[in-house]
């Protein structure tokens, strides 16, 4: 277990390395570019994304999981990596022509789309799965944080002005580029020469599309909200969009990169014939979610008045509402991560994972398309809320049979967070009357959330909170 919550500090990390760099440099880029520029760099960075998801073909999900079946063969990874990485050279250049017809639709913002071209072969050469597989994170971790210490300090320094737009589409495209270049120099640690003869693309890529249907679907729904903000409304309604759903991705990673850390770990337990394990986990995992998550919605709802000016600014002030609306995203989706990618996939039921993000897909665009015309950012936000929350049920149904965990349990597990986490709010509420600065509030409402929260649920005894105390504990003795 302790490699397990070494792997997932570390993850956590890299996941926070991923959107830290935007959400650090978000209220300076919020007062120096305008918020029209803003809309227009997400609105073409969510095309780029949905593109990159055709160029990637279902390989980081099927890569890790793969790779991590042959951890121990050396030989046999070698022959997975090559033969996946491959079919990602393979569908990256098929992609260009994609690319450029986007481009000449999108005149708009042309310049920006050509820079972010930098992102295809960044996407192209990543080895992130790689290493994920074989449940390398510290790599990954310290490469990810240093690259994007790199960037912030290039934007700080040189963008100033919203004149430097592109400049800070280059920057953020580059330094992505050359963290994913990074990772190759250690390859020749993990893979041998590989004998051509071997490879069998064909079987890989039969595979991965069968990942890549609902990877695609996830992808639309999480990028085409963006896009379809952005040609039903206005670049304006995408920035209040997209700066209130990074703040909520941030306080995601915490809980999703528990699916990531478990992916390999459970792939290859079950490989070994080790199903029986599965139940016992999950319910550290629901324990895990709703512990962490549940405050943490809570508290989002309380401080998100005081905490959206301070941080982005008052000319986001419509974003407050939107980030309320996303915030239960923090549970949905964490519960989603576990049941689909800790639990379903390693599983192979890649056929209810599919049918399950599809049906999201296809309630977020239908609810797109109704609310976003009359409602803006604010319809988008409900239709997301809507489709993930879908998603998530039928996963966690499925789940539940699966492993025969009854409603009555799943209560026993998740009563004392829901408990504790109602006290937060009315903690939040509380100071939010204060006559202080609104950065005072927050942190006197996080402080005293965290601690009350903490003692609350050691004073109900509740299991999980005990065993980590005895964990910690006995790690001090140690």
């Amino acid at each position: 277990m302790s490699k397990i919550v070494l792997n997932y500090l570390y993850n956590m990390l890299y996941q926070f390395s991923m959107v830290i760099s935007p959400v650090i440099l978000t209220p300076y880029v919020a007062r120096v570019l305008n918020v029209d520029s803003i809309g227009k760099y997400n609105y073409a960075f969510a095309i780029v994304s949905v593109l990159l998801v055709l160029g990637q073909l279902g390989t980081n999900m099927y890569g890790q999981r793969e790779i991590a079946f042959s951890k121990g063969d050396k030989q046999e990874r070698t022959e997975v990596f090559w033969n996946i990485f491959i079919i990602r050279i393979i569908t990256h250049i098929l992609l260009l022509p994609i690319y450029y017809v986007c481009v000449l639709h999108q005149q708009h913002c042309a310049p920006i789309l050509y820079i972010m071209l930098i992102y295809v072969v960044s996407s192209m050469v990543d080895l992130g799965w790689f290493y994920q597989g074989i449940e390398a994170f510290r790599i990954i971790t310290v490469r990810n944080i240093g690259i994007k210490i790199l960037g912030i300090v290039f934007v700080l320094y040189c963008v100033k002005s919203d004149d430097d737009l592109l400049l800070y589409t280059f920057i953020l495209a580059a330094s992505q580029f050359i963290g994913n270049i990074y990772l190759w120099q250690k390859m020749p640690l993990y893979i041998s020469k590989i004998n051509v003869k071997k490879l069998d693309i064909k079987k890989d890529f039969i595979n991965t599309l069968k990942i890549f249907v609902p990877t695609i679907a996830v992808y639309v729904y999480t990028f085409l909200d963006k896009i379809l903000i952005g040609i039903l409304s206005n670049d304006l309604e995408v920035a209040y969009y997209t700066q209130a759903e990074k703040l909520v991705k941030m306080l995601m990673t915490v809980i999703t990169s528990l699916g990531i850390v478990l992916l390999p770990r459970l792939s290859a337990e079950l490989k070994d014939g080790k199903v029986s394990i599965l139940k016992d986990k999950f319910k550290v995992i629901i324990a895990f979610v709703f512990g962490v998550g549940t405050p943490m919605l809570f508290g989002c709802l309380g401080v998100s008045e005081d905490f959206i000016p301070w941080f982005l600014g008052n000319r986001f002030q419509e974003s407050i509402l939107i980030f309320q609306i996303l915030s239960p995203l923090i549970i949905i989706i964490g519960l989603a991560s576990v049941a689909g990618q800790a639990i379903l996939i390693p599983l192979r039921l890649e056929r209810v994972y599919t049918i399950s993000i599809l049906a999201g897909a296809v309630l977020n665009l239908i609810f797109n398309f109704i609310l976003i015309p009359n409602h803006g950012a604010l319809g988008a936000a409900i239709a997301t809320i809507i489709a993930e929350f879908m998603v998530t049920m039928i996963q966690i149904c499925v789940v539940f049979k699966l492993l025969n965990v009854k409603l009555k349990l799943f209560y026993s597990l998740i009563k004392n967070y829901l408990f504790g986490s109602v006290v937060v709010f009315a903690m939040c509420e509380i100071i939010k009357n204060f006559n202080i600065a609104a950065a005072e509030k927050i942190a006197l409402s996080i402080i005293i959330s965290i601690t009350t929260y903490t003692i609350m649920l050691y004073k109900l005894r509740d299991k999980y909170t005990l065993l980590l105390k005895d964990y910690i504990t006995n790690k001090r003795t140690q």
